[in-house]
């Protein structure tokens, strides 16, 4: 709807306020603001309202599930490899969590993609506390300083893997689609069963907030000094007891 550049002293904020809504009127509202500073850190915070009543559904009368909220980017796919603090090693999700302890990890982007027989979303973890993307040396740190996210780093984006049929038909890699989400919806078991249940899914009647911040950096050192600064104290232990 707008996007407008305020410069306040040593930083400059972008705001972005925009609407997404259906013939219906119901949709959302949507304002990110991003801080820049001259050091080339960058904040990003967003704030999320629903437009109008969802109508609720079936003889349960529930709303439509919404897969997940938040932000995603095209990152240079030369940053090949991501470091994590949050729940992994492998994929985990609201529903599929007790397996997934906390720590640090580091993997492969394509590594976050799952080979099914037919492509699909796939890749999220949660509980992430900061993710970075480099190359062996620079790259970018995506600190959540208030609360964590759920994260997941691809080599394709989700749209180029709707529409291929098979792995091989989704061609080469142009870039990492990375998605910070303030919430994503458990998978629940509807190919065979139940949909998630109610606490698991994301409710727009419980929208809110969330942010992250940007920071570049050009050595493995400056990374580490980072990624310690941003690890609270007790939050291994908070996370890996959490029910």
């Amino acid at each position: 709807s707008s996007i407008k550049a305020q410069p306040e002293g040593d930083f400059l904020k972008i705001v972005c306020k925009s609407e997404q809504k259906s013939p219906n009127g119901r949709g959302f509202k949507f304002d990110t603001v991003y801080t820049i500073a001259k050091n080339g850190y960058v904040n990003v915070s967003s704030n999320l309202e629903k437009i109008g009543e969802f109508q609720k559904l079936g003889k349960d009368k529930e709303y439509p599930i919404l897969p997940r909220i938040g932000l995603r980017m095209n990152v240079n796919k030369k940053l090949h490899t991501a470091k994590f603090f949050g729940r992994g090693p492998f994929a985990n999700y609201v529903d599929r969590l007790y397996s997934a302890n906390i720590g640090m990890y580091e993997l492969k982007v394509t590594d976050f993609f799952e080979d099914f027989q037919r492509p699909q979303d796939t890749g999220n973890r949660e509980d992430v506390k900061f993710f970075a993307l480099h190359n062996s040396k620079s790259g970018l740190l995506f600190s959540m300083p208030d609360s964590p996210n759920a994260v997941s780093a691809l080599p394709w984006t989700q749209d180029e893997i709707g529409s291929a049929k098979y792995k091989y038909l989704l061609g080469e890699s142009k870039s990492t689609d990375l998605r910070i989400a303030y919430q994503v919806a458990g998978l629940g078991s509807a190919s065979c069963g139940p949909r998630p249940k109610k606490h698991f899914r994301i409710n727009p009647d419980n929208l809110g907030s969330w942010n992250f911040t940007i920071i570049p950096f050009s050595t493995q050192e400056e990374m580490n000094n980072l990624m310690q600064k941003s690890i609270p104290e007790n939050f291994i232990h908070k996370f890996n007891n959490k029910k």
